[in-house]
């Protein structure tokens, strides 16, 4: 279960809720005075307000492949897109002196490579934030049956209060998952409870889940959707690819864009709504070297398992495109988060190294709305020369 990603970006700065509002520049405007880091600075319940998006029940975070259950009667709060999604904090109107972040962050420093470092990694940053440390304990604990290490510091700020710190601290595949209880000494009682319930109903899921489910919402925003593919080229009435050798026609009023800044890629996406996305891909879809359009459905089949809470009905039909046997799938599963999304896809290989590959991730309300637009595109689908090293700039431009 220790996942490796490509990308790995530290954000911690800070003790207490810090070190995870710091790297979030559009938390400013609702925290103005997180800016100055502070021993238990704590935002008040009008600020945490001002934090607009919610998460009830069920959290799930597919970016870091984690989830947990939010305690009856809480409201997780987070920032919206295009900050990244990274957890979300907790704030007892009760009890407002104290605050609970959830969160999962990549780590680059070759300083950290055990839950024992990030633990003391965590301490130096209460230490230099507080005027003194009262105490500091530290219990193994485990996070879905994978060892965790707990830090409880008490630490006495400059203004006098007391303050605990209470964490529960893992590192796998790079990531740091990290649940944090910063609290005045006095309501510790109440939010400890809190935390303890979120360790308890942690579980991770694996690596597809952004492929099968997107973040909570199910799919990116458009706003995630531009900012991540902004150097991409786009396409309008029609595609095509040289270096793997198809072409397809875009419907009217569409776009499609390549997530890379470069004519070398292997295909295109359509955002069609905050409900529903469209791939055509080609080339390297064979990235795993599967051998028959049997073992990529069965590949798929495990993915949308392993991604998803239950599957609720899966069916395949031997089709064409391009002239080329395909495979239709199509799945209707349910989402950690509750959404019931629709997987629907087409495959097709070339050779034993070009798989190609069109597909419609979709809300079920709208599956009947988009499916006529993915049909349409797979019925354009032509297959042309594989260039390769002669495939000239213009060649992958409509």
């Amino acid at each position: 279960m220790a996942y490796k990603h490509p990308r790995k970006v530290s954000l911690h700065k800070q003790a207490c809720l810090l070190d995870f509002l710091m790297a979030l520049l559009i938390i400013f405007v609702a925290f103005p005075r997180v800016s100055q880091a502070g021993c238990g600075d704590i935002p008040t319940l009008d600020e945490w307000k001002n934090v607009t998006r919610t998460h009830k029940g069920f959290y799930y975070n597919c970016r870091f492949h984690y989830g947990v259950s939010i305690p009856q009667g809480f409201i997780g709060r987070s920032v919206e897109s295009p900050a990244p999604q990274h957890g979300f904090g907790i704030v007892d109107s009760r009890y407002p002196s104290g605050i609970i972040w959830v969160s999962g962050d990549y780590w680059t420093s070759d300083k950290i490579s055990s839950n024992n470092d990030l633990a003391e990694t965590h301490l130096q940053w209460i230490k230099k934030n507080a005027q003194q440390i009262v105490s500091i304990q530290k219990q193994s604990v485990t996070l879905d049956g994978l060892p965790a290490l707990r830090l409880i510091v008490q630490a006495q700020c400059s203004d006098g209060k007391l303050f605990v710190h209470d964490l529960v601290l893992m590192l796998q595949g790079g990531i740091e998952y990290r649940i944090k209880l910063c609290v005045e000494a006095s309501n510790y009682t109440e939010h400890v409870r809190i935390l303890e319930q979120l360790v308890s109903t942690w579980q991770f899921r694996g690596p597809w889940c952004e492929m099968f489910c997107g973040d909570s919402p199910p799919l990116s925003s458009s706003e995630e959707w531009i900012s991540s593919t902004s150097s991409g080229p786009i396409y309008m009435n029609a595609y095509s690819n040289c270096y793997y050798g198809y072409s397809v026609l875009i419907p009217e009023g569409l776009s499609g864009q390549s997530e890379y800044p470069t004519h070398v890629t292997e295909g295109f996406g359509i955002l069609l709504s905050h409900q529903g996305y469209l791939r055509v891909e080609g080339g390297g879809a064979n990235r795993f070297n599967w051998t028959s359009l049997g073992q990529v459905a069965k590949a798929y089949e495990t993915w949308i398992s392993t991604a998803s809470r239950r599957v609720l009905a899966i069916q395949q039909k031997s089709v064409t495109f391009g002239e080329l046997p395909a495979l239709r799938v199509t799945a209707w599963y349910e989402c950690p988060a509750g959404a019931i999304m629709v997987k629907d896809l087409f495959f097709a290989f070339r050779d034993e190294h070009t798989l190609y590959r069109l597909e419609l991730l979709a809300e079920d309300e709208k599956y009947e709305e988009y499916k006529p637009i993915l049909e349409q595109i797979v019925n354009t689908f032509q297959l042309k020369e594989i260039l390769h090293g002669n495939c000239k700039d213009d060649n992958n431009k409509p």
